[in-house]
């Protein structure tokens, strides 16, 4: 959010102090115990990663846990590793030119 050096100057003098900052994007939910016993679970009976824990959860227990919550929380527990190999570009990088560059003089 930009904010002129102005409303800023006239925020602090009438209130005394700056503009609050608030945190943007959406808020981080939490896991409750029930599914974070749940994932735990079926991590044990079926030895799954999470994406395909996702659908057993979902089939098994009627209950839909997004499998990046789920490997955040397995991640936690310490029953998965993350693997660098895994994160990296695939694809490379190349930076397009604009068309302005490719008009005709």
């Amino acid at each position: 959010m930009r904010v002129s050096v102005s409303t800023v100057k006239s925020y602090w003098l009438t209130h005394g102090e700056y503009l609050p900052i608030r945190k943007r994007g959406r808020k981080v939910k939490e896991l409750s115990e029930k599914e974070r016993e749940i994932i735990s679970e079926a991590k044990m009976k079926y030895k799954l990663g999470a994406r395909r824990l996702e659908k057993v959860i979902e089939q098994v227990y009627g209950v839909h846990i997004p499998h990046n919550r789920v490997h955040k929380y397995l991640l936690e527990e310490g029953l998965v590793k993350e693997e660098p190999r895994k994160k990296r570009r695939r694809k490379p990088y190349i930076m397009k030119e604009s068309i302005r560059c490719q008009l005709p003089i």
